[in-house]
């Protein structure tokens, strides 16, 4: 951390009045540099409570940050995307929505969001302003925070989210919150990729070993029908075959699981091992 950082955070220490707080926002981009310290204290720092004087931070609360916080993520879809994109887009931030806690960090926009900006229609609204920026962004946000200072877990699920944009695909927008991820949020805690494997090989090492000794499509088959929530017709549309052709290879799969694909705890587990192999995949990448 630079020493000007070091300097701002010494003198965050001290009591700032509520008028003073307003005059550095009200000033302006030259003073980004306050708000990101004051965020990368709260984010960052391992000492929960030296982090930042608490008092300052209800003073920060008083200008309608409210009870209730969430961390958001913005990026670009194109990584060459500069980062004056970001500072524009932060401004943004600032000057439109009130939202004052914000920091430019390895080419992403952190931003702790106020309670009135947390939900979805919000973070929408923030979204396609920031387009009109750079069209090509994406934005992930951690959970809901009901203490200013709990953010930094925030983070941590907003950069898994992130990761995830292209895998769960939730809304029209380039955008996630972790409480979409579903099962996916537990998968990427475990990142065991040889766990994972073993799981995959348990549920799926029959439909394999079929498809490979009669050159047949059986775990495609399976993939397609449940990328289609079980509705055949969409299905055979998908592969280019007739229904009947897919009610066979579906009764073949149940003849080499020895369960039925009506029975819900089947559905469940193999919908899993399919996440689970996605997630397999997204851990060579990521």
């Amino acid at each position: 951390m630079g020493n000007d950082k070091q300097k701002i955070y010494r003198e965050l220490n001290h009591s700032i009045g509520k008028e003073e707080l307003q005059k550095l926002i009200t000033e302006g981009r030259e003073h980004n540099l306050i708000f990101h310290g004051i965020t990368e204290q709260v984010l960052f720092s391992d000492i929960r409570y030296e982090r930042l004087d608490m008092s300052f931070l209800s003073r920060i609360s008083s200008l309608d940050y409210g009870k209730k916080y969430r961390v958001l993520l913005l990026g670009f879809t194109d990584k060459n995307s500069g980062e004056g994109f970001l500072a524009d887009i932060e401004n943004l931030f600032h000057e439109k929505y009130n939202i004052y806690l914000t920091t430019i960090w390895e080419g992403l926009l952190i931003g702790i969001l106020p309670e009135n900006r947390t939900g979805i229609s919000e973070i929408k609204k923030l979204y396609h302003d920031g387009e009109k920026i750079e069209k090509e962004i994406k934005i992930g946000c951690g959970t809901i925070k009901y203490a200013l200072e709990d953010s930094r877990y925030g983070l941590q699920e907003a950069l898994r989210t992130y990761d995830m944009i292209e895998t769960v695909k939730k809304y029209r927008e380039n955008l996630l919150l972790y409480e979409d991820l579903g099962i996916y949020g537990l998968l990427y805690e475990l990142k065991d990729p040889a766990v994972f494997e073993r799981y995959c090989t348990g549920i799926f090492q029959g439909i394999w070993q079929y498809d490979s000794k009669n050159d047949s499509q059986l775990f495609s088959t399976l993939e397609c029908y449940f990328r289609n929530e079980c509705d055949k017709l969409k299905t055979a549309e998908e592969l280019f075959i007739h229904e009947n052709t897919l009610r066979y290879r579906l009764h073949q799969i149940e003849k080499i699981l020895g369960k039925s694909l009506k029975n819900i705890n089947v559905i469940t587990d193999l919908v899993t091992a399919f996440k689970v192999r996605r997630m397999m995949q997204i851990l060579d990448t990521v």
